[in-house]
């Protein structure tokens, strides 16, 4: 068939258009019900300081010190924004929060629809779970980054999320770094919004961007990390080194968190 330049130009550009819509994940199967306890949309114009602190795990992130005033919820979107300022020593401020709120695990998915700053900001933007401070009756601490955007191994890649899996034992207190993946998107993930998802059940974590999954882990050498409740964090960290002066402020956009329980469907059940 002979297509004509004009007519060329316009498959591209559907094309081009289908491959930076971005696709609502959703929970992996009708089986898992809504927590709305657990969950948060955002939908206010304020924080819920019931489900969520800004109190910060650590003090600082690299060049960055932590700011709860750079955290903010207003138009349905919970924002964590970056800026140059001075505060404890350091050059710039980031945001750290914290639920309150337990994924409980053993059957889980968490959801976490977010739209990470713009790649020329270069700034890390993570979901995470942990649970701060670290106490020796939650040994051994499991960590699990659900995406971290700009890591320092990415290399600037826009397109790049992802997943690690850490433990942070109080003895002998050595950090290990069990296991990571990382998942290269269509197109840069900082052009709109996506979701992240994570899923804890039978004994395996399955990890979600769009509603695809691309890695799934089998825990047996460390249970915990599907067993053991951990609170949900939304962070900018300093992984990625230096941030661009001129696109600051810069802010990472979160429209929902959900978390959701798994339960037999009633046929297996029987």
């Amino acid at each position: 068939m002979i297509m004509t330049r004009k007519f060329k130009i316009i498959i591209v550009s559907l094309i081009f258009v289908a491959s930076t819509m971005t696709v609502s994940g959703q929970p992996p199967s009708q089986n898992w019900i809504l927590i709305p306890e657990n969950s948060d949309e955002f939908d206010g114009s304020s924080l819920d300081t019931i489900k969520w602190t800004r109190k910060p795990g650590y003090p600082v992130s690299g060049i960055y010190a932590f700011n709860p005033d750079n955290i903010s919820v207003s138009r349905g979107f919970l924002r964590l924004t970056a800026r140059k300022e001075s505060l404890k020593g350091k050059s710039y401020t980031c945001a750290f929060l914290e639920s309150n709120f337990n994924d409980p695990g053993n059957g889980s998915y968490v959801e976490v629809r977010a739209k990470t700053i713009d790649v020329r900001a270069n700034i890390c933007c993570a979901i995470w779970e942990q649970n701060f401070p670290l106490y020796k009756e939650n040994d051994p601490n499991p960590e699990i980054d659900i995406q971290e955007y700009l890591l320092s191994g990415a290399n600037g890649n826009p397109n790049r999320v992802q997943s690690t899996l850490h433990r942070w034992p109080s003895k002998p207190g050595v950090h290990t770094q069990d296991a990571y993946q990382t998942h290269d998107a269509l197109v840069p993930l900082c052009y709109d919004f996506h979701t992240y998802g994570l899923e804890r059940r039978d004994g395996k974590l399955r990890f979600y961007l769009d509603g695809h999954k691309y890695w799934e882990y089998n825990v047996a050498s460390m249970p915990e990390y599907v067993t053991m409740p951990r609170h949900l964090i939304i962070s900018l960290e300093g992984h990625a080194g230096n941030p661009v002066d001129s696109y600051l402020p810069a802010s990472f956009q979160v429209d929902y968190v959900r978390i959701y329980r798994f339960e037999e469907t009633k046929e297996k059940m029987n």
